[in-house]
């Protein structure tokens, strides 16, 4: 069961890619006008909307904010794979220099715009982070409030218990809260919706810049994620007064 409909779309996916066939819907080549290695298409074949609004591609964050790593990261201990729970790994510090999936942002039947990818993607592998503006909280507050900007990435949000990778059953632990709004420049990440049942998950890394480590948020697959996949994760709820 399944399987006409999965080799239907690696078929289409083999085709868009040698330009055998066109993607069809498709507004824009290139959503991040080559900011990113891979191109990442804007498409659209479910009504009229030309495209979300504006805002500028960034594909880190601006203004991060540095940390002290909490420990050596000289070793790595993990197995089959980096652990995402451990931030100070220097497994995850490589998780840097853009996307390396062809992903696409399109037009969703009743959630705006969304994300999803071409390729497959394994279990426990780092998709891309959360790029935008770091501010405070009381800026977040504001934003969030008055302006409904329903771009904040809010690290203090409550998520529910994911027990995902060997090890890693507790809630990302992070140095300080961590706020970015992606409302005027951010990534690809902006365009993930929120689901219950995600499939995309987020933690804290610390990468290293220099003289100094900076505070970054990724997101890795939950489990394997077939190709043209939406691409979820929970975006939690606010904690209370």
């Amino acid at each position: 069961q399944g399987q006409p409909a999965a080799y239907t779309i690696w078929k289409s996916v083999q085709q868009w890619t040698d330009k055998s066939v066109p993607r069809t819907g498709v507004i824009l080549p290139d959503l991040t006008s080559g900011g990113e290695k891979v191109p990442v298409c804007l498409v659209n074949d479910v009504d009229n909307e030309k495209g979300p609004a504006y805002f500028t591609y960034i594909p880190t964050l601006k203004n991060p904010r540095p940390v002290a790593p909490l420990e050596s990261s000289a070793g790595c201990s993990c197995i089959g794979g980096c652990q995402p729970g451990n931030f100070n790994c220097p497994c995850i510090q490589k998780n840097g220099g853009g996307l390396k999936f062809r992903l696409e942002v399109f037009r969703t039947n009743n959630k705006g715009w969304g994300l999803r990818s071409w390729d497959a993607i394994r279990a426990g592998t780092f998709i891309c982070e959360y790029a935008g503006e770091v501010i405070d909280n009381a800026r977040a507050e504001m934003l969030g409030g008055e302006n409904d900007d329903e771009y904040i990435f809010d690290s203090t949000r409550i998520y529910q218990q994911l027990e995902v990778f060997p090890a890693d059953i507790e809630a990302p632990k992070i140095p300080s809260p961590l706020y970015i709004t992606a409302k005027n420049e951010g990534n690809v990440a902006r365009f993930m919706n929120h689901s219950c049942s995600p499939n995309v998950l987020w933690r804290p890394i610390v990468r290293e810049n220099k003289n100094e480590s900076d505070l970054h948020i990724a997101f890795y697959a939950i489990r394997h994620i077939p190709p043209m996949m939406e691409l979820t994760y929970d975006y939690g709820i606010n904690l209370p007064l």
